[in-house]
C-alpha cells in the first residue's frame, strides 16, 4: 500500500450509492462487471482533463521482443515515410493473428514511483486506487482475497488504434483482477474502441462501449479485445487501465 495518501486523494470519492451486495451478485455471473458513476463527477472531470491536457503520450505496440514504446518526442521527429513503414509493420503483424496492439500509453505507476507526475491530478487518482477503501471494494465485489495493490497505465485510443485477442495472464505476475476506468465523454458505438469479451470459439457475445466515469472489472484470465477505433472518430478514447495485484512487485 502507498503511505500517507488520505489527504492527497481526499478530493476523489466513491459513489456512496454503490450496492456492494448487488454488484457481487452481478459479478458472479460472468466474472466481470460494469459499474457506472464510480466516483464523484468533479474528480472524474479532473481525471479527464489531466489525461487530455497533461500527458505526453507514447505509442505502445508489440514486436518479437515484447512490448515497445515509441516515445512522444520520437513521434514528432519521425519522417512521414518512416512513420508509414512503422504502421505497416504493426498492421502486418496484426494480420497474422499474433498478439498486437497500438495505442497511446503512459505508465502512471512507474512515473509515480519516479516522482515525475507529483503535480498531476492523475497522480491523485493512482493514490486513490491504491487506498484500502478501493482495494477492499474490489475484494468484496469479486470475492478475491490477497489483493495488495493496483498497477496502472493511462491509455488513449485514437483513430486506427486497437488491441487484439489476449487474456491478461502472465506467469511472472500475480494479476488478480483487470480494470478499466473509462474517462471518455460522449462516445458513439460506431466509432469502435469497444471492450469485447470473447468466448472459446472466438465469438463475442458482449461488449462495453466507452463511457464517462465508469469502471469495468474482470477476473484474470479472460479473453478480450479492444476493437479498432474508426478512422473517422473525432475524438480519443481515454482510460486508466491495469490490474489489482496479489504481489507488491511486478
Amino acid at each position: 500500500m502507498l503511505g500517507k495518501i488520505e489527504n492527497l486523494a481526499s478530493g476523489i470519492r466513491l459513489n456512496p450509492g454503490l450496492d456492494v451486495s448487488q454488484l457481487k451478485v452481478s459479478f458472479e455471473k460472468n466474472l466481470r462487471l460494469h459499474i457506472p458513476g464510480i466516483i464523484n463527477e468533479e474528480a472524474a472531470n479532473g481525471i479527464h482533463n489531466s489525461l487530455k491536457n497533461e500527458i505526453g503520450w507514447n505509442l505502445a505496440y508489440n514486436d518479437d521482443e515484447g512490448q515497445k514504446d515509441l516515445y512522444a518526442r520520437d513521434q514528432q521527429n519521425m519522417p512521414s515515410a518512416e512513420r508509414q513503414a512503422f504502421h505497416q509493420k504493426i498492421m502486418a503483424r496484426a494480420r497474422t493473428g499474433t498478439f498486437q496492439y497500438l495505442y497511446g500509453s503512459f505508465a502512471v505507476g512507474d512515473a509515480y514511483k519516479e516522482g515525475l507526475i507529483k503535480d498531476m491530478f492523475v497522480a491523485r487518482f493512482f493514490e486513490f486506487v491504491n487506498t484500502p477503501e478501493m482495494i477492499n471494494l474490489i475484494s468484496d465485489i469479486t470475492g478475491i482475497k490477497g489483493i495488495k495493490r493496483a498497477n496502472m497505465q493511462a491509455t488513449a485510443y485514437g483513430p486506427g488504434h486497437f488491441l487484439t485477442d489476449h487474456n491478461d495472464f502472465d506467469p511472472e505476475k500475480d494479476r488478480k483482477v483487470a480494470f478499466v476506468f473509462n474517462m471518455t465523454k460522449d462516445w458513439k458505438a460506431e466509432w469502435g474502441g469497444i471492450l469485447q469479451f470473447l468466448e472459446e470459439d472466438g465469438f463475442s457475445e458482449s461488449g462495453l462501449i466507452p463511457t464517462f466515469n465508469a469502471l469495468n472489472i474482470f477476473q484474470v484470465p479472460q479473453r478480450h479485445i479492444v476493437s479498432q477505433v474508426s478512422t473517422y472518430a473525432p475524438k480519443v478514447r481515454f482510460g486508466l487501465t491495469g490490474w489489482f495485484m496479489g504481489s507488491e512487485d511486478g
